[in-house]
């Protein structure tokens, strides 16, 4: 599963980083210095690049039919009749896609598919991407909102 079932997610979050980035250029960014453009698109394509390993990155698929018959170990494990597996700790079955996760962590809508064991780390880098962004877009945005505030009083 390269993307997950709800592959739109992956397209909504993509476009939301896209256009306000664009916006954010656009108004924020023109009248100031050339690196502030560049480290919002430095950042932005970092947090697109995490968003897409993310949603790229098999979250760690339990393949069906995949029982074990060692007695002390089914012992230990519960059983999914849907995908015919038994699930080790940590290991459930999302209802969203269908399939038996190991580690699962949740369903994630705006990945368009569920976070788990091998696509975590990603997840996780996605997450501190878009925030550091955010933190950036905020503090440039209060910024020049300062500044014009400032020279508008000075105006009068």
């Amino acid at each position: 599963m390269l993307v997950g079932p709800h592959w739109i997610g992956v397209l909504v979050t993509t476009g939301l980083i896209i256009v306000s980035t664009i916006l954010f250029i656009g108004q924020q960014c023109a009248a100031l210095d050339a690196w502030y453009t560049l480290a919002s698109l430095a950042m932005a394509t970092a947090t697109c690049y995490f968003l897409f390993q993310t949603t790229c990155t098999d979250p760690g698929i339990v393949a069906r039919g995949t029982t074990q018959t060692d007695p002390a170990i089914i012992a230990t494990c519960s059983y999914c009749d849907i995908c015919d597996v038994h699930q080790f700790r940590g290991t459930e079955h999302c209802d969203d896609c269908g399939v038996c996760i190991e580690k699962y962590d949740h369903h994630c809508p705006w990945m368009g598919k569920c976070i788990g064991k091998k696509n975590m780390k990603w997840f996780q880098l996605f997450n501190l991407a878009w925030i550091v962004y955010l933190v950036f877009v905020l503090t440039v945005t209060m910024q020049n909102a300062s500044s014009n505030f400032v020279a508008s009083r000075v105006g009068h």
